[in-house]
């Protein structure tokens, strides 16, 4: 499906949310509760940056989690959903339970099922659909010496639709050779063919090491054809000193995939007052191993971060050039996101992103971006039972050609709103919390990008919720919602479910069940968010 492919090498915009914490230090106990890792990323049509790139618009969301159950059990979980949007929607649930048999001997016992689903208007007839769960278990032996080796097995239970099964068989390990080099490696074969890897690292001394890999895998592509593809990468990372480091990368893709060099260099600094600067550089050329079309691709990131007493930042700024035969293109981003605590019972937040998009082809091949956010916090110390959240969004998008032409997303189409929202929740008693949201919209959206007629779009959400404290770390939340659009005279009822899992005083983790096709975000006018989802929420 051509039209959610970036085929003009028209730039684009991303984010990517991610909360990662070790709960004993967020609960503040000694017990060892384990870790967490929740992501949400969005990435327009050909997206670039440096270790990433796409060449369609996808919706990511998903979490980890490693929670030891007694001295020898162990369990992980993942989950992780791929939304390309009018092309492939996968999703994969895995689960992994470890058992420490002595100080040398592990097993590990897994399960993972995966649904894949083709949303194009035209599905290819070698893409591979339905949904397949598998069965695995490995032998981990580590003599606590210069080596470690592993063995697994993998095999389908079932598999539904086109899919094939994906049993596999194969060994592995690492060797020490001595203080300063280690080698490691995977040998594998089964249904989707034979896959390897090798990597070597060196320490020249305590602040440089260098380091080499390679991998080959058989997997299948965006059309679902099995594809051959591999990865070799040679780098070094250095310490120059206790505040900042370096390090560089030499990247070859090769396969049935863009294939060529590109050369990845980045430096991180910590200041002594609570600053941290980053930078990077990408350098390449790719090569379409279809058409062999080549493109220049320069690539330039600068990231800040500070965190102090009652005030945090974070900022990067990224400046890329890609060069076609054809064309030539320019893309530039800034992000900034602030959090200030102005008193012991208020809090600012604030957030700037902006994107630019130039072309040569001129201004119809073009494209912006920019979203304003500002957050006013209301969280009394001495009687936290009331929680009030005021916030202010102002969004202006005219998404580039390549995005309008993927008429499966709305969110495609030029936009310019601006949204007040309140929120508000009460703690009725220890166990019973009640809580509204209030948003209204004033908007205008055009769907023609050569001769833009803005049209009125304006809407009003409410939201009322009711949160049950069922035992000491567990809550179930339901809420009632309502959408109203007045333009288009349509209104639109219906009810969430979820369950969720306190870590801490600040911090909850959860999922469940959205009834309604509408998000509690109004900038967001996609009617896609009937279904399962994952969630986290914090408290200031």
């Amino acid at each position: 499906d051509s039209s959610s492919v970036n085929t003009t090498s028209d730039s684009a915009g991303s984010y990517r949310l991610e909360i990662a914490a070790d709960v004993k230090e967020v609960v503040g106990t000694e017990k060892d509760w384990g870790t967490f890792n929740v992501y949400s990323q969005n990435r327009d049509a050909g997206f670039s940056a440096p270790g990433q790139s796409t060449d369609y618009e996808s919706k990511q969301v998903g979490f980890y989690t490693n929670t030891p159950i007694s001295e020898r059990w162990k369990l992980k979980t993942k989950y992780d959903s791929n939304k390309r949007i009018g092309l492939l929607e996968t999703n994969a649930l895995e689960a992994n339970a470890e058992f420490s048999l002595n100080n040398n001997w592990r097993l590990d016992f897994g399960l993972r099922t995966d649904d894949r689903k083709d949303t194009s208007t035209s599905v290819p007839i070698t893409q591979t659909q339905g949904r397949r769960t598998d069965i695995a278990a490995e032998v981990f032996f580590d003599p606590k010496d210069k080596w470690s080796a592993y063995s697994y097995a993998q095999l389908t239970t079932s598999a539904s639709d086109s899919r094939d099964e994906n049993d596999r068989i194969g060994v592995g390990g690492n060797y020490l050779f001595n203080a300063k080099t280690s080698i490691n490696g995977e040998l594998s074969g089964g249904d989707a063919g034979a896959g390897g890897a090798l990597g070597i690292d060196y320490k020249l001394n305590e602040s440089n090491r260098v380091y080499l890999s390679h991998r080959v895998d058989n997997e299948r592509d965006i059309s679902g054809v099995l594809a051959q593809r591999g990865n070799s990468t040679l780098g070094f990372s250095s310490r120059y000193s206790d505040n900042m480091s370096v390090y560089g990368e030499e990247r070859y893709a090769f396969g049935e995939q863009p294939s060529g060099i590109t050369h990845a260099y980045g430096v991180d600094y910590t200041a002594a007052n609570s600053w941290l600067f980053g930078g990077s550089v990408e350098l390449g050329e790719l090569e379409n191993n279809i058409s062999s079309a080549k493109t220049e691709r320069q690539a330039l990131t600068f990231t800040a971060q500070y965190a102090g007493k009652g005030f945090d930042y974070r900022g990067a700024l990224e400046t890329r050039n890609d060069k076609t035969a054809t064309n030539t293109n320019d893309f530039f981003l800034l992000k900034n996101d602030i959090k200030l605590q102005v008193n012991r019972d208020w809090r600012l937040l604030g957030k700037y992103y902006f994107s630019d998009n130039k072309n040569s082809l001129g201004e119809f091949y073009e494209g912006d971006f920019s979203e304003l956010v500002i957050g006013y916090a209301y969280r009394p110390v001495d009687n936290d039972r009331l929680n009030i959240l005021l916030k202010y969004t102002n969004l202006e998008n005219r998404p580039t050609v390549n995005q309008l032409a993927q008429a499966s997303s709305s969110n495609n189409a030029l936009q310019k709103s601006q949204v007040v929202a309140l929120d508000v929740n009460y703690d009725l008693t220890k166990r019973w919390t009640l809580g509204t949201k209030i948003a209204t919209r004033i908007g205008e959206v055009a769907l023609d990008r050569s001769n833009p007629v803005y049209f009125s779009n304006n809407a009003n959400l409410f939201i009322v919720r009711a949160d049950w404290h069922v035992v000491r770390y567990w809550d179930l939340l339901l809420e009632a919602r309502s959408l109203s659009v007045e333009q288009a005279q349509d209104s639109r009822t219906g009810a969430l479910f979820a369950m969720y899992r306190h870590f801490g005083e600040n911090i909850k983790l959860g999922g469940g069940y959205n009834f309604t096709d509408f998000s509690d975000d109004l900038t967001d006018l996609d009617f896609d968010s009937q279904g399962f989802f994952i969630n986290i929420v914090g408290k200031l």
